[in-house]
């Protein structure tokens, strides 16, 4: 597989859908997957997006926000950590994230959940890669200490190749795991 990445508001005005229709990674793709950062007012917007998607000719994913960490300080939580600690293991601080986690997105992810449900399309949910534990552990630190994330949500480098690894996993087994990737947030 190959990625490219198209930069389009969650709003989704006709001036970016056509944008994207015209893009040679769009007409070339097989399999899109939308990932803006949502919020509760795109919720329609993303429907009719995948209706549009879906007219076209390609098969839609519907990915969820990632988790996003609020911090004590100024500082991007895992700055805060290193900062503020002797020592900082990366499983160490994988336990602090869990605390951290910003409550916003559960009703927000498990509503977009829902909606690929009702579309019949995929869903692959980016905030459980991030947290595949939210009870134990989210990934601040990779295992060899770098860092997975550079502020409260975006993925440095080494994470989205770490995160990126999980997601293509999934796309590889699919559509066997889609069902149950789309309910697994909503239990």
């Amino acid at each position: 597989h190959s990625f490219a990445r198209f930069g389009i508001a969650p709003g989704l005005s006709k001036n970016q859908l056509n944008a994207l229709e015209a893009s040679p990674n769009f007409k070339a793709a097989d399999l899109i997957l939308y990932a803006p950062r949502y919020d509760s007012h795109h919720l329609e917007p993303t429907r009719r997006f995948i209706q549009k998607v879906r007219q076209l000719g390609k098969e839609i994913v519907l990915v969820s926000n990632t988790a996003e960490f609020e911090t004590p300080s100024w500082l991007p939580l895992q700055d805060h950590l290193l900062l503020t600690r002797q020592e900082l293991s990366p499983e160490t601080a994988n336990a602090e994230a869990a605390n951290w986690i910003n409550p916003r997105l559960d009703d927000l992810n498990t509503s977009l959940a829902m909606l690929a449900q009702e579309e019949g399309v995929a869903f692959a949910d980016r905030f459980s890669v991030v947290c595949p534990d939210q009870e134990a552990a989210c990934v601040l630190l990779l295992p060899d200490g770098r860092k997975a994330l550079y502020d409260y949500a975006h993925w440095t480098v080494e994470g989205a190749r770490h995160f990126g690894t999980n997601l293509f996993s999934w796309l590889e087994t699919a559509p066997a795991n889609q069902a149950q990737l789309g309910a697994s947030r909503q239990n």
